[in-house]
């Protein structure tokens, strides 16, 4: 007696498959993932006053820098010390930058940060004082969170840079 399987042919399970990947990519045009939900605030062509405005929204204090243009950058003042943020000319990047200017850091220091923190950058700068220097990328926008992340590791790589260059 023959059996009678239950199972589509090949051909049916392939239109009915063809089906329901139509009907995905219909609910796709029609309903795009996570746009409606998203919670990110994006920043497309962040400026120096909306970056101002997000920091001290949070409580960051800042202070427009000697010799620069208004709202070109501006000092923050840092848990051990001060830095200064400056969005890079057309808005593509936000630039970090620290120096140590208490003295005992040398280039053997400052490379030993270079080799173990990947995430920043440390130089002596022209004054002869190590400099930390770190970038957030701002091209296609970011989210406010990703600023305020930025700025989370710009006061933690601060602190720990300065605790490693005061090391004997």
């Amino acid at each position: 007696m023959p059996q009678h399987s239950s199972a589509p042919s090949p051909a049916a399970a392939l239109v009915a498959l063809g089906a329901v990947l139509t009907a995905a990519a219909v609910l796709n045009l029609l309903c795009p993932p996570a746009l409606a939900s998203d919670p990110c605030r994006a920043y497309t062509g962040l400026n120096m006053e909306s970056l101002g405005a997000v920091m001290r929204s949070k409580g960051y204090e800042t202070q427009d820098l000697p010799g620069v243009a208004k709202n070109h950058g501006f000092m923050w003042t840092l848990p051990d010390g001060v830095g200064s943020l400056r969005i890079a000319e057309g808005g593509s990047s936000l630039h970090f930058y620290s120096a140590f200017v208490e003295g005992g850091a040398g280039f053997e220091k400052v490379n030993g940060w270079n080799r173990n923190f990947y995430f920043s950058r440390s130089y002596v700068d022209d004054d002869g004082d190590p400099g930390l220097y770190l970038d957030l990328n701002l091209e296609g926008g970011v989210c406010e969170d990703r600023i305020l992340d930025f700025l989370a590791t710009c006061i933690a790589s601060d602190s720990m840079w300065r605790e490693k260059l005061k090391e004997k």
